[in-house]
C-alpha cells in the first residue's frame, strides 16, 4: 500500500509513508519470532517464560516506520491530500 502510493503520488509525505511501511516490514521478515504452528496459549507461555524477546535494534526499528508513517500521514492531511 505504501510503496502503491508513493508511486502513484510521490510527494515527500507520501514517500515518507512507503519508507515507514517498508522499515517495518523488513522488521517483520527479519525479526526471528514464534513458530507459525504454535496456539496462541504456548506463544503467550513461551512469552511469559523469555523466550520470545525482542532485541533494542528492532524495537528502535519499528519505532522508526511507526513514526515516519505517522510524519508522512500528517503531512498528507495538512497538505490537503
Amino acid at each position: 500500500m505504501g510503496i502503491n502510493l508513493a508511486a502513484v503520488a510521490p510527494t515527500r509525505p507520501n514517500v515518507m509513508v512507503m519508507l515507514g511501511m517498508l522499515l517495518m516490514c523488513w522488521n517483520l521478515a527479519f525479526t526471528p519470532g514464534a513458530p507459525i504452528g504454535l496456539r496462541l496459549v504456548e506463544v503467550y507461555a513461551m512469552a511469559k517464560r523469555g523466550e520470545l524477546r525482542t532485541s533494542l535494534t528492532s524495537k528502535l526499528v519499528v519505532l522508526a516506520g511507526m513514526v515516519l508513517v505517522v510524519a508522512g500521514v500528517y503531512g498528507n492531511i495538512m497538505a490537503g491530500f
